[in-house]
C-alpha cells in the first residue's frame, strides 16, 4: 500500500516530491500555466451590442451560468449551408473568441439523420452578465420591453428569421 498524501489524504497515488501524483502534477500545472492569452473582460462596443440584440431576436443564445460559473459566452449554431453567413456573423464579435468557427456534425433525434452544423462561441465574459439578465429574467429566453429597433438590429434579425 502507498504512503498517504499530506496535502489530500489519499493513498492511491504514487508519491512525488512529499505529495500524491494527482497533487503534484496540479501544483506543476498552477506554476508553469502560460500567461493569460486574453484580458478576462473586454467591454463590447455599441455596434457589437446591436449585433447581439439582433442574433438574440433571432438563432443567437447566451449561456446560463451553471456550474458555478460568473459569466455566460454567446454562441450562435447553424447547419453548414449558412457557413458563409456564419462567417460574416463571427466578424462582429471575433475579438470576443478564442477559437475560430467550428464545424461539426451532430445527430438529429427527430429525424434520426446526422447533420453537418457550424458555431461558434465567444469567451466567457463578464460584459455578457447584462445581457444575459437581461434577456432571460427567469432563465426563460423573452424579449426584453426596453428594446429599441437599429437598422443592424433589424438586418441581422430579419436574415435570421424573416421572410
Amino acid at each position: 500500500m502507498c504512503p498517504e498524501c499530506p496535502k489530500c489524504k489519499r493513498n492511491e497515488f504514487r508519491i512525488i516530491k512529499g505529495i500524491c501524483q494527482s497533487c503534484y502534477v496540479t501544483e506543476y500545472n498552477r506554476q508553469h500555466a502560460p500567461p493569460r492569452k486574453h484580458p478576462k473582460d473586454i467591454q463590447l462596443s455599441n455596434l457589437q451590442l446591436e449585433f447581439l440584440t439582433g442574433s438574440l431576436l433571432g438563432d443567437g443564445w447566451i449561456t446560463n451560468l451553471k456550474y458555478g460559473r460568473k459569466s455566460p459566452c454567446f454562441g450562435i449554431d447553424r447547419k453548414q449551408d449558412d457557413l458563409e453567413y456564419l462567417k460574416w456573423q463571427f466578424s462582429f464579435v471575433e475579438n470576443l473568441c478564442s477559437r475560430p468557427i467550428v464545424l461539426k456534425d451532430k445527430f438529429n433525434k427527430t429525424t434520426k439523420k446526422t447533420q453537418q452544423h457550424c458555431l461558434f462561441t465567444t469567451r466567457y465574459l463578464p460584459s455578457l452578465l447584462d445581457l444575459r439578465k437581461l434577456w432571460y429574467p427567469n432563465e426563460i429566453k423573452i424579449v426584453p420591453p426596453s428594446l429599441k429597433l437599429t437598422k443592424l438590429i433589424m438586418q441581422v434579425w430579419y436574415c435570421d428569421d424573416g421572410s
